[in-house]
This record gives C-alpha cells, structure tokens and sequence, in this order.
C-alpha cells in the first residue's frame, strides 16, 4: 500500500501493505489487519492513537517543531524473506550485521540474537539451552498470536504506558 492509497482512504480495501506514511485510525487498523492481529491488539493500538492525538509535542528536550510526523515511514514492509540462519540472509544484510562489530565467537555464545530489517523481524535465533529454562525469545508479531495473556498484561501498560507522553502513544499505536 503506497502513501497516496492511505490518504485517498484506500487503506481498508487493499492488502500487501509496503509502506505507511501518515498516521490514522484508517491507518492503524490496516496495520493490524496485515498482522493478522486479535481484535485486542487493535483496540491497544487505537487506544494509544486517541492519546497520540490528544498529547501535544513535548517541549522539554531538544526543539521538535520542524519535525513533520506525515513525513516519517511508520512502517516499512521488508523485501525480503525471513530467514532460518544466517546464511539465508542477503549478503549485504549479513555486511550490515558484520558491521555491528559483534565477534563471531560472541554471537555463538549470545543465547539469543534477532535481525529487524526495515520494520520486522527476518532472523531470529535462541540456544536450545535458554529455551530449556523456560526463556521465550521472538518477535512481537508471534508473541501477540502464541502468548496473548502475558501481551496483554504488560506490553503498554505499567512500565511505559501509552499516556507517559506523545511519543510513547506513538510506538503504541504503529509498533512492529
């Protein structure tokens, strides 16, 4: 879905979302839908949309108001497939991953590592052993399908909940 569909009001007709640009309830809903998310994770995502809407720009920390919100990708669909190793990944992604400067003997010892590549996760990896002692490691897209209960009970809401500030409404509503 490209940025002009949104903003002609196209979003709940079309499916493939590859980008979105602007943020609305036409916009968040066609998010969720993508995902495949319950009718739960909707309502949290339009929840934290209303109080977006309602907090204004924080004036405390550095000066915000050139910023264009319309002009920001809130989600970028990746081009390519998720992968089940490292090997699988293109090689100028597997470059980027080098770059981070993370040893190859520190990654083997990591128990638990994952790749987010434009806006989702397309590598994911945890040792058996942590996996054993009850550890669960995935991304949130899986989380919020296997483990709904322990989403909803602390995914936006104590630690940082959606009122804290616009910007935390923000991350609730377009998260991925």
């Amino acid at each position: 879905m490209k940025e002009k569909d949104i903003r002609d009001g196209e979003a709940s007709r079309l499916e493939g979302i590859t980008e979105l640009k602007h943020i609305n309830e036409e916009v968040v809903t066609a998010l969720s839908r993508e995902k495949g998310e319950p009718d739960w994770m909707l309502k949290k995502r339009l929840y934290s949309l209303s109080v977006f809407e309602s907090k204004p720009m924080p004036t405390w920390g550095v000066d915000l108001s050139g910023l264009k919100l319309d002009d920001l990708a809130y989600y970028v669909k990746p081009s390519v497939e998720k992968a089940s190793s490292l090997s699988d990944l293109p090689a100028d992604l597997k470059k980027t991953f080098d770059a981070l400067g993370i040893p190859e003997a520190e990654r083997n010892f990591l128990a638990g590592n994952g790749i987010m590549y434009q806006s989702e996760v397309i590598y994911e990896r945890m040792k058996d052993q942590a996996a054993k002692q009850g550890v669960i490691f995935m991304s949130m897209d899986e989380a919020v399908k296997r483990y709904p209960d322990i989403i909803q009970k602390y995914f936006m809401t104590r630690c940082v909940p959606p009122t804290y500030h616009k910007f935390a409404a923000l991350n609730g509503a377009i998260w991925s």
